[in-house]
């Protein structure tokens, strides 16, 4: 009987965080929610102070390193690894150094996502989405665990289908910027970024004011016009970086 119980309730635990990571502007609405319904004094089920805690950190994190406070976000995920820790759930915690590592590769990081959770106790969903962030295409099948906005990145790159074409459509269907940018990276790891995807990017950080993701792309716009013979273009990013590097150093 304990064994079933156990499990029920850490299927229920895994479900919570399911959304941290693949809609996390909807958890955070579904957070505000709830507490509006308390504020009404509407019957809703309550939300564990972990779940809260986790959700609050996690965002806190992922707007703290977009733009450019490293040790902040540092903080802030670990505080939400801690809060997702005191439930011993493996999946939940892979969702927020998941979480991290997409804001990471989104603002062209060089890195290999390498979750503290071993391989063993993440979900399907979870391990398609660790490959896809580093640079490996899943098949069809397995192309159907990743978010919407991404299984169109995939079908994009494997059929040859223009990825402006694709940002764009993502840029007026959703509300999730980071995603977008994400998209926009993965494309680049594959070489499939040309000069118009990159400046697709460079509007997305530009219009959050996140200044990690700019600086980023900024140099490949600046780098990859130049390589064009588009001069214009290149000294305009360059001079958008200088004033970039300038006003952090001022703060």
């Amino acid at each position: 009987m304990s064994t079933s119980i156990s499990t029920s309730a850490a299927a229920s635990n895994n479900e919570t965080m399911r959304p941290m990571l693949f809609n996390f502007t909807l958890l955070i609405r579904v957070g505000a929610g709830v507490a509006v319904a308390a504020l009404l004094g509407c019957a809703q089920a309550p939300v564990a102070q972990w779940q809260g805690a986790s959700v609050q950190a996690s965002q806190r994190g992922v707007q703290a390193y977009l733009v450019g406070m490293g040790q902040v976000a540092d903080i802030e995920f670990e505080h939400a690894r801690r809060a997702v820790g005191s439930t011993a759930n493996l999946e939940a915690v892979a969702h927020i150094e998941l979480l991290q590592c997409a804001a990471r590769i989104a603002s062209l990081e060089p890195l290999v996502c390498t979750p503290s959770v071993d391989a063993a106790y993440m979900s399907q969903a979870q391990l398609v989405y660790l490959n896809y962030l580093n640079a490996m295409l899943p098949v069809e099948a397995k192309a159907a665990l990743l978010p919407a906005a991404q299984r169109k990145v995939v079908l994009a790159l494997r059929n040859g289908v223009s990825m402006e074409a694709v940002v764009r459509d993502m840029q007026t269907s959703n509300d999730q910027p980071l995603s977008t940018l994400l998209a926009c990276a993965i494309a680049n790891q594959h070489q499939a970024a040309p000069l118009a995807v990159v400046g697709q990017a460079v509007d997305i950080a530009s219009a959050q004011g996140w200044r990690k993701p700019l600086l980023a792309w900024l140099s490949v716009q600046r780098n990859l016009a130049l390589e064009q013979g588009n001069t214009s273009l290149s000294a305009e990013a360059q001079q958008r970086i200088d004033l970039l590097v300038l006003t952090a150093a001022a703060r």
